[in-house]
């Protein structure tokens, strides 16, 4: 994955994040708990990141809690963070390409 690949550059090992992503994702997106039921102030925090947009927002879409004419708005947020993910992917990795320094025969 892009973030194991990105953090390989800056950390010894990337166990680590390899094994913490998924699991935040899991959560943050909803897929554990809908989002719905927890506290109004959490709530508005993982609406607004990009999670939501993984399990929450097509389910409740589905499901009939959001109106269809919501729908393009919400595919366009969607659509948006995941340009703004790219574009911080490729900044990163375009920063480790210049430090990285190849060394053999």
């Amino acid at each position: 994955t892009t973030a194991l690949n990105i953090s390989l550059v800056w950390t010894v090992s990337g166990q680590g994040v390899r094994m913490i992503v998924p699991h935040l994702v899991t959560v943050l997106s909803g897929m554990i708990v809908p989002l719905p039921i927890l506290p109004a102030g959490l709530q508005r925090l993982l609406s607004a990141l990009p999670f939501a947009y993984l399990i929450d927002v097509p389910y409740r879409l589905f499901a009939g809690d959001i109106p269809a004419t919501a729908a393009p708005g919400l595919v366009a947020a969607g659509l948006a963070w995941t340009a703004a993910i790219v574009a911080v992917g490729r900044l990163l990795m375009g920063r480790a390409a210049r430090r990285l320094v190849i060394q053999g025969g």
